[in-house]
């Protein structure tokens, strides 16, 4: 299959974007939620691994990380992802798929060329929910 390939500016990173957001109440009384999921991208390279994060909602893609995860390594084609303790509130989500293995490994990790990547999305939390991200929704940094 090939890649569909476009070229996106190196500071965008993968956005939380076409996602099916499904929210479950939390048995819990804890002020602090998950946001997990699974990610599929048939292209991604098997053994690398995506990049997620929740910026405050005025930011982008550039903006420090109030919460990051790396998600476990891709295997055929799909990936799952964690991300706890966050509070309650409006943020926008970022994530990318490290395809070069070149990331550096935390909240400050950004896509560059060789990378795929989506366009942020807007997520309010206030419960544990699941986001997950579908192949149509990341896009390859392709070089220029």
């Amino acid at each position: 299959m090939a890649k569909k390939r476009r070229h996106f500016p190196l500071v965008a990173l993968v956005v939380l974007a076409s996602l099916t957001i499904v929210g479950c109440p939390s048995s819990s009384s804890s002020d602090a939620y998950t946001l997990s999921g699974t990610l599929t991208q048939p292209d991604a390279i098997d053994g690398r691994f995506a990049y997620l994060k929740l910026v405050a909602s005025d930011g982008d893609s550039s903006s420090p990380a109030l919460y990051w995860t790396k998600s476990t390594a891709f295997s055929g084609g799909s990936a799952t992802y964690s991300l706890g303790g966050i509070e309650e509130g409006a943020y926008v989500g970022y994530a990318f798929i490290d395809d070069n293995g070149n990331a550096a490994g935390d909240g400050t990790s950004e896509p560059d060329v060789g990378d795929w990547a989506t366009e942020g999305q807007a997520i309010s939390i206030s419960s544990d929910m699941t986001a997950n991200i579908p192949a149509e929704a990341w896009n390859y940094i392709s070089p220029t």
